[in-house]
């Protein structure tokens, strides 16, 4: 009798090729996903990471929770932000500081604003149309870098300014300018952007691709107010990025800086 249960070639080969299709469909979304979650993950464990930084930096001047008190953001942006850097790093595992230097492995020369990937700039180029990189603070790429002994690669500036919390007759129009430009709500005591340092923005796999805001990279303000703490580019008193995580579209203008906060909002989860 015939063996009803078996197979043609033919059927198998149809068979295999259904099952080739359907992993050629899957197995690149399932990719995506699990990347998804491993940047998620990273940039979760590094904004806290970040936070005990700048607590064991303010520690270690002596001060209860205050950035001001180390008085590494009393000089020019130029200065402070070396300062800034060197207190960082000197507090961090950190794999290699390339601190001013360009040409280095420490941040990715070239990262990609809008998950459609199609505007490709350098870090500073990207934040130029909202940071007033002031003259002589350039360092040729306009910020302070390493990379942790975990992969994760920094670019820190800072806002030279005190943290806007010292207003002067001399700096009280540069402090006001800084407020109209990055501050929403200005009104608001409870308001953690008031007390400005700089910002601090990380690419949570290091210098590898896909070097893309929203996906592994990601910003945060550093804050003074009342205690010392780190604030998501895009929350609700950013005006800078407030809002600024779009759905993944081919238009070159779409702009994911802010999406830091709409990850922590989705309650770490990359929705977008």
């Amino acid at each position: 009798m015939k063996n009803k249960l078996a197979f043609t070639l033919a059927e198998l080969l149809a068979t295999l090729m259904l099952i080739g299709v359907v992993a050629a469909l899957t197995i690149p979304f399932l990719f995506q996903e699990f990347s998804k979650e491993k940047w998620t993950v990273t940039f979760k464990r590094s904004f806290a990471e970040t936070f005990n930084a700048l607590t064991r930096m303010a520690l270690e001047e002596d001060c209860n929770k205050s950035l001001t008190c180390t008085h590494l953001f009393d000089d020019g942006q130029a200065i402070s932000t070396k300062n800034f850097g060197d207190a960082m790093t000197s507090v961090m595992a950190v794999a290699e500081n390339c601190g001013t230097k360009t040409g280095s492995n420490c941040f990715s020369h070239k990262v990609k604003v809008g998950l459609s990937g199609n505007k490709e700039q350098t870090l500073k180029e990207t934040m130029s149309d909202k940071v007033n990189f002031a003259e002589g603070s350039d360092f040729e790429t306009g910020f302070y870098t390493f990379r942790t002994v975990r992969g994760v690669s920094y670019a820190v500036l800072s806002f030279g300014l005190k943290c806007l919390n010292e207003r002067t007759a001399d700096n009280a129009q540069m402090i006001d300018a800084y407020l109209n430009a990055y501050v929403n709500d200005k009104d608001n005591p409870s308001n953690q952007m008031l007390s400005l340092c700089g910002f601090i923005v990380i690419d949570v796999n290091g210098p590898q691709g896909p070097n893309v805001w929203g996906r592994d990279v990601f910003g945060m303000w550093i804050t003074d107010r009342s205690v010392l703490g780190v604030y998501p580019f895009g929350g609700e008193f950013d005006n800078a990025f407030y809002n600024k995580c779009n759905m993944p579209s081919e238009d070159d203008a779409q702009d994911t800086r802010g999406c830091a906060a709409q990850l922590i909002q989705d309650g770490w989860k990359m929705k977008y």
